[in-house]
C-alpha cells in the first residue's frame, strides 16, 4: 500500500490497501503529478485527487513516469509502453520489438529533461525525446555489464546504473566500474539514487552502501 511519511508520522493514504510497485512523479509550474502503479491498476494524484488510468498493459510493472506533455511511460517486465492521459485517448502504445528497444524487459525510467526519458532494461540504456528512440548504451557501446537494474544522473550529468555485477558510471565518453569488497557490500546492485551532497546510495544484496563524492 502507499503511504506518506513525515518527520513525525506515517499516515496511509487512499492507496494503503493497493498492492504497490511503482512510484512515479513530476513537479513543474502547473503543479505536482504522482503516479502509483501495481497489479490492480495505475493510480494518478493530481490537483489533490486519486484517479485510475484506464487502459491496457503488462501486470508486471516496474517503472512509471509522467512527462511534460501529458503522457505516462510504462516500463513492465514484457514491454515499454507510452499512455496519453487526456480523455478518450487511444489505447497505450507498446514498445518491444529490438530496433526500438534493447530488451522488452524494463527495469527502471528516468526523465532528464521535459522530452527525454532514459529506459534502463536488462539489455542496457535506450535513450528517447518524445516517442523517439534517439541513441542506446550497451556492451557495443563499452557499458561494463549492460543488465540495468536502477539508473539515475548526478549533478554533473554522469549517468549511474546499478547492474548485478556492479555499478556502472558514464561520463558521455567512458566508463567506470565500481564492485567487489572495495565499494560495494555485494556485487548485486539492485537500486541506486544520488543525493544532494554527491553521495549515491547504492541497494545491494547485502545492505544498502554509501560511495561518498571526493572533496
Amino acid at each position: 500500500g502507499l503511504f506518506r511519511a513525515t518527520s513525525e508520522r506515517v499516515t496511509p493514504t487512499d492507496l494503503a490497501l493497493k498492492p504497490v510497485g511503482a512510484i512515479g512523479g513530476r513537479r513543474d509550474g502547473k503543479g505536482e503529478v504522482l503516479v502509483v502503479a501495481g497489479p490492480t491498476g495505475i493510480f494518478l494524484r493530481q490537483n489533490g485527487k486519486w484517479g485510475e488510468v484506464k487502459g491496457a498493459w503488462h501486470r508486471a510493472i516496474r517503472s512509471v513516469q509522467p512527462t511534460a506533455d501529458n503522457r505516462l511511460w510504462i516500463g513492465t517486465a514484457s514491454g515499454l509502453y507510452l499512455q496519453n492521459l487526456a480523455l478518450g485517448s487511444p489505447p497505450a502504445r507498446r514498445f518491444g520489438r529490438p530496433d526500438v528497444l534493447l530488451s522488452s524487459n524494463v527495469t527502471d525510467l528516468l526523465a532528464l529533461s521535459d522530452s527525454e526519458t532514459c529506459i534502463a532494461t536488462t539489455g542496457g540504456l535506450d535513450f528517447y525525446r518524445g516517442d523517439k528512440r534517439t541513441r542506446s548504451l550497451s556492451a557495443k557501446q563499452g557499458m561494463p555489464f549492460q543488465g540495468a537494474m536502477s539508473v539515475t544522473r548526478d549533478a554533473d550529468g554522469r549517468i549511474w546504473a546499478a547492474t548485478k555485477n556492479g555499478v556502472v558510471r558514464y561520463n558521455g565518453d567512458s566508463w567506470t566500474l565500481r564492485h567487489s569488497k572495495r565499494w560495494l557490500s555485494h556485487d548485486e546492485a539492485r537500486d541506486i539514487a544520488i543525493s544532494a551532497d554527491g553521495t549515491a546510495w547504492v541497494a545491494t544484496a547485502g545492505g544498502v552502501d554509501a560511495m561518498r563524492r571526493r572533496k
